[in-house]
């Protein structure tokens, strides 16, 4: 059964912050983030010692241009989620067999289950990772029921036990 949904104005500012959230949650950025804050705390200290308005200056730096990087995924990712999804645009997707199929702006796709290599879902979106690529797939939430949702990550599973073989 074919699933289609109409982009909405608000569409790519809901993916891109449910993707960020995503992102942000992952438990290597989670230890990434640690560390920064860890030596950004350090280079502080290091600077408040030393007194020198350079050292300051250089950590304040730091901090704005690590503060910044979430706000470029999202800028980022919604600029991509408005290509694919433009305002009134459709989307599709059908769970056939073998496959998932969509359907956007910029194209059709074909996936094979045994190429998804993950799934996690936000409450406004569905991120696919295929195997042997650092690219994360977001769709609308809208588009999968919780029913599709099961059904796909059941067909991944079956593809995955046996291509295993």
């Amino acid at each position: 059964m074919v699933k289609e949904i109409r982009a909405d104005a608000r569409m790519p500012s809901r993916l891109a912050g449910g993707y960020v959230r995503w992102l942000l949650t992952r438990p290597l950025s989670i230890v990434l983030s640690a560390i920064v804050a860890a030596a950004l705390v350090l280079g502080l200290i290091a600077a408040a010692l030393t007194r020198e308005a350079t050292a300051l200056a250089s950590v304040g730096f730091l901090i704005v241009i690590v503060a910044l990087l979430p706000v470029i995924a999202f800028t980022q990712t919604r600029a991509a989620v408005r290509a694919a999804y433009p305002v009134g645009q459709s989307a599709t997707l059908e769970l056939l067999d073998d496959h998932l199929h969509t359907a956007s702006r910029l194209g059709a796709s074909d996936v094979r289950y045994d190429a998804i290599r993950r799934i996690d879902t936000t409450p406004t979106c569905l991120l696919l990772r295929l195997n042997g690529s650092r690219v994360v797939n977001v769709f609308p939430r809208e588009l999968f029921s919780d029913a599709d949702l099961a059904t796909l990550r059941e067909r991944v599973a079956d593809a995955t036990a046996h291509a295993d073989r």
